[in-house]
């Protein structure tokens, strides 16, 4: 997530995600787990802890591909492969405008097994740096609204209308290693720049379009992903959602995604569904929001 958007909330809230991003590989599964802390004067402060639990490979000899081994092929839930423990913070530039910054630590772990003379733990620590920048809130009169009448507690509050823009920079950092330092590699640094258009806000129905061009830093010298996505929300507290991931790398492997979900001012639920991310898949996110 861009790391300003932090700022835009004003307010106490927790996050809660699960997901299980490759279906066909039985024990594999993300969460993640965000608290948000304003202050008064001061910008709002994040903590966001991200787990990865991902079975154990099989080892083979060096005589053949047969397998020798396999460990842990059921992993513990709470002992994941992969920790990420990141500390965020954002503030205003201005009633519209927000930046913001992320430090995390990344523990990856694969294995124990020692082979020959390579030496090693099988895991890697290493240190990566987000940076964000958001607008909201410009060109608002490009939105056709309606004065609001309806009167419900569970309203999320006033939509952002008109235009947003957003940049942020994810996962910068040194080069990873485990073993041999001559195999080091770049981790997965993203460069994303986002667009979104309330073209509609009122009572009954409103609707967003938005749309991100995605470059990985270390794949290509162009951008590698387009991400396309609609929002029609009914009465300010339902969503409908549809969008297309356009895989500038291999057209082949672009896909659809639908969802919906419930916003209200006190939390929120979605779904999403994954037409062709490898096999089909879901996630769900849960957030908690508190001090209204």
């Amino acid at each position: 997530y861009n790391p300003a958007s932090f700022a835009i909330s004003q307010n106490y809230w927790g996050a809660v995600s699960f997901e299980k991003p490759f279906s066909s590989f039985k024990n594999q599964t993300h969460s993640m787990i965000s608290v948000a802390l304003p202050t008064k004067d001061y910008g709002v402060f994040a903590i966001t802890l991200n787990n990865f639990w991902s079975e154990s490979p099989a080892f083979t000899s060096t005589g053949g591909p047969d397998i020798i081994g396999l460990a842990n092929d059921k992993p513990e839930l709470f002992s994941p492969t992969h920790i990420q423990l990141k500390g965020s913070y954002a503030n205003m530039l201005s009633e519209n405008m927000a930046f913001g910054i992320s430090l995390s630590l990344l523990n990856t772990s694969y294995s124990n097994v020692q082979v020959g003379q390579e030496q090693g733990s099988g895991e890697a620590f290493t240190v990566l740096v987000d940076a964000g920048f958001l607008m909201n809130n410009l060109f608002v009169n490009s939105t056709y609204t309606k004065p609001t009448k309806l009167k419900n507690n569970f309203i999320q509050g006033e939509e952002n209308l008109g235009f947003s823009v957003g940049f942020a920079l994810l996962n910068f950092g040194p080069k990873i290693f485990f073993i041999d330092k001559e195999q080091e590699d770049y981790p997965p640094s993203l460069i994303l720049l986002g667009f979104s258009y309330w073209a509609l806000s009122t009572d009954f129905i409103s609707t967003k379009i938005a749309f991100d061009l995605e470059n990985r830093i270390y794949d290509s010298g162009g951008f590698d992903y387009i991400h396309i996505g609609s929002d029609l929300r009914f009465y300010k507290l339902f969503s409908i959602r549809a969008g297309y991931v356009f895989d500038n790398v291999n057209s082949e492997l672009s896909y659809f995604t639908v969802g919906g979900g419930l916003i209200t001012k006190y939390g929120s639920f979605n779904v999403a569904r994954y037409k062709k991310y490898i096999t089909p898949t879901w996630s769900f996110d849960i957030r908690i929001n508190f001090g209204y």
